[in-house]
């Protein structure tokens, strides 16, 4: 797995580019889990 600080522009042009996203969320306690959906259409993209 490789963990990114942040979003670079050859990072951010590469993700923009896919047809699908992967949208997870995390609790913050230890014991909890990750969920990761994919999904299409249009997403609040940066600017």
């Amino acid at each position: 797995m490789k963990v990114h600080d942040g979003i670079d522009a050859r990072l951010r042009e590469s993700l923009l580019a896919q047809p699908v996203f992967f949208v997870g969320t995390a609790p913050t306690a230890l014991d909890g889990h990750v969920n990761v959906s994919p999904t299409r259409g249009q997403l609040h993209r940066p600017r």
